[in-house]
């Protein structure tokens, strides 16, 4: 869906040229087909990113302190600062 105003144009543009009716068709097959390699690849990148903690905003420890006054490590994201 992110690429396909991007394709869209590009579908235009092809549509638009003095090529040869069967050149415009394999040209759009072939932008179609970039299309969705580029969302497939989106798509497993989303996997692999790293997210900031919610809990403690990717800083890796609480607000608060214990008793003693010392530094709680976030436990939402053991102290990484990323949510898994």
């Amino acid at each position: 869906m992110i690429f396909e105003k991007t394709i869209n144009i590009a579908v235009g543009c092809v549509m638009a040229s003095h090529m040869k009716n069967k050149d415009k068709r394999e040209t759009i097959d072939k932008l179609r087909e970039i299309e969705e390699l580029l969302e497939e690849k989106l798509i497993a990148d989303l996997g692999k990113t790293k997210f900031e903690c919610t809990a403690c905003n990717g800083s890796g420890w609480y607000d608060s302190c214990d008793e003693k006054g010392n530094p709680i490590p976030c436990g939402a994201c053991d102290g990484t600062g990323y949510e898994d």
